[in-house]
């Protein structure tokens, strides 16, 4: 027996079988976690999931602080501050001790000199004290470092550390100033109340915008649920046709010409097929990605609205619509405020600045004075006197004091028993020394600016120009709503005549297949006529899905570009 050659194998046939029945479950079958959604649910969840309208809110959130900004230039404002120091300081002495025989030469000399800037100091001998040995001694700073010595060269320096000194510094203190005269900070309070005016108006035009891209995703998603089912539903016809036709062709009714015809048209309803889950999933995952909902079927759109407005009915209604609420062009006026503000700030440079000014400063301070356990020193005036225990003897000046000619209270002498003891009593005395002050300021402060190199005039200039960019960039966006909003306008007058057409050609064409279909069963059409017929009514149904979606999206734009979008027009399209 032989088979026909054009009779689809029975691989084909399982094929498209399998292709119908994901078809099928893609249309009916929602995955897990699916549900159903209409348009005012997905806007509700875009506003909460929409990446761009959360960026809007923050963005609203940070323009409102603009006027609180400029209106904290204009307040008082209060600082504290604290500060602690903690020092230490240690003293040395250092004490040179000649030879006898050097201080015997020096004798013959009426004075002696210390190489030191600060301190000088002059004695005067007659000879050897009776019960004395003939020497003489002299102590020196920590800055007389050079050892001193006589006409032999024999010379000895000791350096003995005498006293720790340990203080401490605390200073605290309050101001406040407020301005009286401050032209900069009046310009910036005006400016920070324009830029929180367009925050609030470019969020109203995004707020807007979201309605319309929730609606054009929303949209978007039916028409490709629709285009899958126009094609799914071309599909099935036309395997119920090919069946047909073969069926005819195997009991001699048929022709292969009719077979063929049907095949071709089958296998390309099968790739228009594929195309429209691609479109749908594609609508899908952008739906999910706006809304963070997941479904599979959605609420049809109420098509049938009033899209007459009663706001407007001329293109200059509409344009007086969209330069009094359009939210951006709004902003974009407050822009150019903020400009103009900021080159009053620039210009405020040169104008004086009067404060009040009103202070309170404390300061403690607190030393420690550490002697050494055996140097007592004593501080004073060159009257005077301490000891210092050790190796070398004590001189007695007797009737011939020393002339102490120095700036330095720390400079000592050596003294008797007697006199040490009171030094000692005076250091300890003075051991520990605090001082508290209080110092309270009220007053103005006037601040004139002369000269700055020129930086307050090249930043007039600047502002000055970047003014005259934000008025050009203003025209050129009202321009270019001032024609979005013409060509909405025109689309939905357009679109309401093309929805019109188009159910006329649906109507139409429905008849025509049923026709072509009883034509070709009297053998005055052919089964090609019959495909054909069907072919643009499918076509016809597709173009007027989308002319509906284009008249409803374009009566969304219109309004949202003349700035009068509220969520009452989204309701009314959800049929709520």
């Amino acid at each position: 027996m032989e088979v026909n050659p054009i009779r689809p194998s029975t691989r084909s046939a399982q094929r498209r079988m399998r292709l119908i029945c994901l078809s099928v479950a893609l249309a009916w079958v929602a995955p897990a976690g699916a549900e159903a959604l209409d348009l005012a649910r997905a806007y509700e969840a875009a506003r909460l999931n929409d990446p761009t309208f959360r960026a809007a809110i923050a963005a609203l959130d940070a323009g409102r602080e603009e006027k609180i900004l400029g209106r904290a230039q204009l307040l008082p404002s209060i600082a504290a501050t604290y500060t602690t120091n903690r020092n230490t300081t240690r003293s040395t002495q250092g004490q040179v001790t000649a030879s006898t025989e050097a201080t015997q030469t020096s004798t013959a000399t009426s004075t002696s000199t210390i190489t030191n800037d600060r301190l000088q100091t002059a004695s005067a001998f007659t000879g050897p004290l009776s019960g004395q040995p003939r020497e003489s001694q002299r102590r020196v700073t920590d800055s007389d470092a050079a050892t001193q010595t006589d006409s032999t060269g024999h010379s000895t320096v000791d350096e003995t550390e005498i006293e720790t000194n340990k203080f401490r510094d605390t200073t605290t203190a309050l101001q406040l100033r407020q301005p009286l005269i401050n032209f900069g900070a009046m310009a910036g309070y005006r400016q920070g109340k324009a830029l929180s005016a367009a925050s609030e108006a470019r969020f109203r035009s995004q707020q807007q915008e979201l309605m319309v891209r929730v609606a054009e995703v929303y949209a978007g998603a039916l028409f490709a649920e629709e285009s899958r089912r126009l094609a799914l539903t071309q599909l099935v016809t036309l395997n119920e046709q090919q069946t047909t036709n073969e069926r005819m062709l195997s009991s001699g009714e048929g022709t292969q010409t009719d077979v063929l015809e049907t095949r071709a048209k089958r296998a390309l309803a099968e790739a228009q097929l594929i195309e429209a889950e691609d479109a749908l999933l594609v609508a899908r995952n952008r739906l999910i990605a706006m809304t963070g909902v997941r479904a599979t079927s959605f609420a049809p759109l109420k098509t049938d609205i009033v899209t007459t407005s009663t706001l407007a009915s001329t293109p200059e209604d509409w344009h007086g619509l969209a330069m009094t609420q359009n939210g951006l062009l709004e902003a974009l006026r407050y822009q150019v405020e903020a400009a103009h503000q900021e080159v009053n700030k620039a210009e405020s440079g040169h104008y004086p600045r009067l404060d009040l000014v009103a202070s309170v400063r404390r300061e403690n301070f607190r030393s420690n004075v550490n002697p050494i356990s055996n140097t007592t020193t004593s501080v004073g005036d060159s009257s005077s006197t301490s000891t210092t225990t050790g190796s070398t003897s004590s001189v007695s000046t007797g009737s011939a004091p020393l002339l102490n000619e120095s700036s330095n209270s720390n400079f000592t002498t050596t003294s008797n028993s007697a006199a040490t003891s009171s030094s000692r009593f005076n250091a300890e005395q003075n051991l520990a020394t605090r001082r508290r002050t209080t110092n309270h300021v009220v007053g103005v402060e006037l601040n004139v600016p002369l000269f700055s190199g020129g930086a307050v005039s090249a930043r007039t200039r600047q502002v000055a120009a970047r003014l005259i960019q934000a008025q050009a960039e203003m025209d050129a966006r009202v321009d270019e709503v001032l024609l979005e909003l013409n060509r909405q306008l025109r689309l939905q007058q357009s679109t309401t005549l093309r929805v019109q057409a188009l159910e006329q050609a649906v109507e139409s064409g429905r008849i025509a297949v049923d026709a072509t279909i009883k034509s070709t069963a009297a053998g005055v059409r052919t089964n090609l006529d019959v495909l054909n017929a069907r072919e643009r009514l499918v076509t016809a149904e597709r173009e007027l899905a989308d002319a509906r979606y284009a008249h409803l999206l374009a009566f969304l734009r219109l309004r949202f570009n003349a700035g009068v979008l509220t969520e009452d027009d989204l309701m009314q399209l959800a049929g709520r």
